[in-house]
């Protein structure tokens, strides 16, 4: 029920509830560990991202590292809509943080 978790999540952080979403995506994370079920795990580390960024400044550095973990699964496991849209949210992050180049580097990515 990874899917579910997420839109749970997603609603909690839509209602102000952002360390009660962010809680819930740990829990899940951790259950999929258990589990080896990772079908989704890219994804909801991207959520999780997102909804670091919309608790505040304070914890960027906790979302840049969970969207770039999203990427990095994503990749891994070869699931290449999931890592655009990690690395959407990423170049968000960027843009809106002033730093633009790096906003460039992560969505100019060169494919084989």
């Amino acid at each position: 029920m990874p899917s579910l978790e997420a839109a749970l999540a997603e609603a909690e952080a839509s209602a102000g509830e952002t360390d009660a979403g962010v809680r819930r995506l740990d829990d899940a994370l951790a259950e999929l560990e258990r589990t080896e079920h990772r079908w989704y795990e890219a994804e909801m580390h991207r959520i999780r991202g997102e909804i670091l960024l919309k608790r505040g400044p304070a914890d960027t550095a906790a979302a840049e590292q969970s969207l770039q973990a999203a990427i990095a699964i994503a990749q891994s496991q070869k699931a290449r809509s999931f890592e655009l849209r990690a690395a959407l949210s990423l170049a968000e992050f960027y843009h809106a943080a002033s730093r633009d180049a790096d906003a460039h580097a992560v969505t100019s990515v060169k494919r084989v």
